[in-house]
């Protein structure tokens, strides 16, 4: 009995450590507790980054990356909510590939916040990425 619950630990344990070291599929929307994450997604999935800043203090978030060929930016809304901007980012999956995703939060002279995002769509991405 203690060698097949060792083994069903074992087996719970590595299981653990394989999905937290593995890609994470795009679902809802993506914030700030999702910089630097690498996500998979499908070829036309559309995906939401919604990023917070502070209202009136001259700063905005903006895509500084180039979004094609893999993803490209579809839309971008800005929402104010008490003190805070809410900007949105929609975009869709393209094409096969991999690609980096950066948005920066500051103004014309300094960056104060960096989100970025690795995005691997089909099966090619997948490919390349290993």
């Amino acid at each position: 009995m203690n060698k097949e619950l060792t083994v069903l630990i074992f087996l719970l344990v590595t299981a653990f450590i394989f999905l937290k070291c593995s890609t994470d599929f795009a679902s809802g929307t993506l914030t700030e507790k999702d910089n630097n994450k690498t996500i998979e997604l499908e070829m036309d999935s559309p995906f939401t980054v919604q990023l917070t800043g502070e209202h009136g203090s001259g700063n905005v978030w903006e895509v500084i990356s180039d979004n094609t060929p893999v993803v490209v930016l579809e839309k971008t809304d800005t929402l104010q909510k008490k003190d805070k901007d809410i900007y949105t980012f929609t975009f869709k999956a393209k094409d096969e590939g991999e690609q980096f995703i950066e948005i920066v939060y500051g103004n014309d002279s300094e960056i104060l916040k960096t989100f970025k995002l690795k995005i691997i769509c089909g099966t090619m991405g997948r490919i390349l990425s290993e």
